[in-house]
């Protein structure tokens, strides 16, 4: 402890706590909790409640949906496993938006979100599934790891967590092998 003092004293460096965020992404040792991941929800409904001011059409909500709202969740996803509890909350954010316009009223769903997920073409809306993007998102990790691509994460995931063992025996591919399962 003396140490520690010492060493922070001469380096002029502050003491934190977990989780650091970067990017606006929080790292924590462990797996993502849903109390880690609401700075995503709270983008999401920042962003929301600054439309919410303007009059937009439903067309425009689903633009806004599909175009930004869908591009802060992907990034999200591509960088850390989000459990299916962010997941559902984010979907029920993004349901009430487009068919409330605002997230504190109760709203009258038309029409159910794995129905307006389906393309235009065969009679949904065009949006995209969360869960289905996670899955991939999660698959793409799995791909960059068992490929050594080119990362300071992954290195650190081969030095600590695979040192002298498989990629299987990870906790977190263990835990998320039911992608694969699903998807192939």
């Amino acid at each position: 402890m003396e140490v520690k003092s010492v060493a922070l004293g001469f380096s002029r460096f502050v003491e934190g706590s977990l989780p650091v965020t970067y990017l606006g992404i929080p790292f924590v040792s462990g797996n993502l909790k849903a109390r880690d991941s609401q700075p995503l929800i709270s983008r999401i409904c920042n962003r929301i409640e600054a439309w919410t001011s303007n009059f937009i059409s439903q067309a425009g909500r689903l633009q806004l949906i599909n175009a930004i709202l869908f591009a802060i969740h992907g990034f999200w996803a591509r960088c850390v496993f989000l459990p299916s509890s962010i997941i559902k909350s984010v979907q029920s954010i993004l349901v009430r938006f487009l068919w409330a316009w605002n997230l504190s009223s109760r709203c009258m769903v038309k029409v159910a979100w794995k129905d307006c997920c389906f393309p235009k073409i065969e009679g949904g809306i065009g949006t995209k599934k969360f869960s289905v993007w996670n899955n991939a998102a999660i698959l793409y990790q799995f791909w960059r790891i068992i490929n050594r691509d080119d990362s300071l994460w992954i290195e650190w995931l081969y030095h600590h967590d695979l040192k002298r063992k498989g990629f299987w025996t990870m906790p977190i591919a263990y835990k998320c092998s039911w992608s694969l399962r699903r998807i192939l």
